[in-house]
């Protein structure tokens, strides 16, 4: 499979989605926040030395994200494509903690934010209790899991938005988005991604037989919940017992909660196009 991105509209198929903003305008930048998110009323702030926010439902994580003004939201599915990608290419590795670090996967102990406000754009640790750090954003993978806006399971069929126009992300329906169909997974619970399909919209895993922390795409698919309209949770996350095996890195899959239901494992980040 191959994913091809370039710093200019090479010709008429390569699309900016994860720079589009809600006016279809393709922006210079969009903006992350530096560490995990933590929730001061009525907003979700990216600020060093507070506990994470975590267990809010989707339609609370986007209220507090879009509280912060015009052009504000969760993080998107093109945005976190995106930045996949070019881990791949500047490690040419699909193992990304093994190339930029383990991040925090002690059993269920979640870290103060901004541990690496200090460190460099990229940092990382073997170790299993502490952050790593990619892009300068810290926590891309360990701690809780990020639920992105843009990309839906509903009753086995993958749904995706790469951008914010029309009506926007919404928090429980796929008005205006791009419906591409079953998208099943052998296994459906805590298995490790082997093959994934590739398009235009992203890469999704695809079969997981075989694999292994360390072959293939090297992270867990976990939590298919067909009959459930779910949203994309990325980035791994602390295993609920000490010792057990982490669940992934960058490459890390799960569709396990429903829209309307929080879990302490989920959090949102910040965006901003």
């Amino acid at each position: 499979m191959y994913e091809i991105i370039s710093n200019v509209q090479y010709d008429s198929n390569y699309k900016a989605y994860a720079h589009t903003d809600a006016s279809g305008n393709i922006k210079d930048y969009f903006y992350r926040s530096l560490f995990g998110t933590s929730y001061s009323s009525p907003k979700l702030r990216s600020i060093k030395g507070l506990a994470l926010s975590r267990g809010a439902n989707m339609a609370n994580g986007i209220a507090y994200a879009t509280a912060n003004g015009s052009g504000w939201h969760i993080g998107s599915w093109s945005q976190f494509s995106l930045i996949r990608t070019l881990l791949v290419l500047i490690s040419k590795s699909t193992d990304s903690q093994t190339s930029f670090g383990n991040g925090n996967f002690q059993g269920a102990v979640y870290l103060t934010t901004g541990t690496l406000s200090n460190a460099g754009q990229f940092y990382g640790y073997t170790s299993e209790n502490q952050q790593v750090k990619c892009f300068h954003v810290e926590g891309l993978w360990g701690d809780s899991a990020e639920r992105l806006a843009g990309h839906f399971n509903s009753s086995g069929n993958r749904y995706v938005k790469m951008t914010p126009e029309g009506q926007g992300y919404f928090a429980n329906a796929v008005t205006g988005y791009t419906n591409l169909g079953a998208m099943t997974v052998s296994g459906q619970s805590g298995v490790y991604i082997t093959n994934m399909t590739c398009n235009e919209y992203g890469l999704f895993p695809a079969t997981s037989s075989g694999g292994s922390s360390s072959t293939y795409f090297c992270d867990m698919y976990t939590y298919w919940a067909n009959s459930t309209f779910t949203a994309y949770q990325a980035g791994g996350c602390t295993t609920t017992t000490a010792g057990s095996t982490p669940k992934g890195g960058v490459f890390f899959v799960s569709f396990s909660i429903g829209v309307s239901s929080g879990h302490e494992q989920i959090g949102y980040s910040l965006s901003y196009v």
